[in-house]
């Protein structure tokens, strides 16, 4: 049959109105347009006719049922982008965020030298480590996690993307992998207490893997304290470690690394002014 664009484009979007704001519904009708229709942005603007198969109708009618129960669109793809790069992803892994982007882009612009040997902990899907691997230059970029479903994911994205990692699985709060005098660790744990999660979206709270959100509401900084105690006996000297942050623990865990001996320890704001990363340097 055939069908004008725009006119599957505004179907979209009510039938996302009453799950979505008016933003999101079209942006996600954007992407449905281009990625499961092959629908291009200037195809609606210009709005001739196309001809639409009724496999491609039954898809994207299936797809959103599945938007309208709250299932997120990246799980339904079972992609999304993160700095120009498709990542696999599913319920094993957190969907990564703008403000991750911004964390990624934080550490390469801060660690341009050759060669240096990185630690990601809490790899997921793989997005922050791969980063790392492919922009900076002869990096080696070691990786763990305590799922061994989200390893899988990040190994399936390390070589579909060419970002060499070197893959570990660990509970950290048990052990640690076997590495020695590390450049850089970063990570991005569990941060979100449990009594936050009355301000969480459905979507977050009932498809997103439950161990990489939270943690205890009596203890919000148990990861970056076992981490930061770790990674003071591990990094080089002026070795450096950052943390994506719980924006209302800002100013403890920078002087959770201060505690730990760490220099030039400095809390950054993400683009919506919210604190969102604390980096420090190992003293010499």
């Amino acid at each position: 049959m055939t069908y004008k664009p725009r006119d599957i484009s505004e179907e979209i979007v009510d039938r996302l109105s009453p799950f979505y704001d008016l933003n999101e519904a079209r942006a996600i009708s954007r992407q449905l347009l281009e990625e499961v229709l092959n629908i291009r942005t200037v195809d609606v603007v210009v709005n001739d006719e196309i001809e639409l198969d009724t496999t491609k109708q039954d898809e994207l009618n299936n797809i959103l049922d599945r938007l309208a129960e709250g299932e997120p669109v990246q799980y339904i793809l079972g992609y999304t982008w993160f700095r120009g790069r498709k990542y696999r992803v599913n319920s094993s892994v957190m969907i990564p965020r703008q403000e991750t982007e911004e964390f990624v882009e934080l550490v390469i612009q801060e660690n341009k030298q050759l060669g240096l040997k990185i630690l990601d902990i809490g790899v997921g899907s793989g997005c922050i480590a791969i980063s790392l691997a492919c922009e900076l230059d002869n990096a080696v970029v070691h990786a763990c996690d305590i799922s061994k479903e989200a390893l899988a994911t990040a190994g399936s994205n390390s070589d579909g993307l060419n970002g060499k990692l070197i893959l570990h699985e660990c509970d950290i709060l048990n052990d640690f992998p076997a590495i020695e005098e590390l450049d850089v660790i970063v990570s991005n744990p569990p941060y979100i207490r449990e009594v936050e999660q009355v301000n969480m979206d459905a979507n977050v709270l009932e498809y997103e893997p439950e161990i990489a959100l939270f943690v205890e509401d009596n203890d919000p900084l148990l990861f970056y304290r076992t981490i930061t105690n770790w990674a003071k006996t591990k990094l080089k000297k002026e070795g450096k470690i950052y943390f994506e942050i719980n924006e209302a623990y800002g100013q403890e865990t920078k002087q959770l690394l201060i505690a730990e001996g760490f220099k030039e320890v400095r809390v950054v704001k993400d683009l919506n002014g919210k604190d969102r990363i604390v980096a420090g340097s190992q003293r010499e």
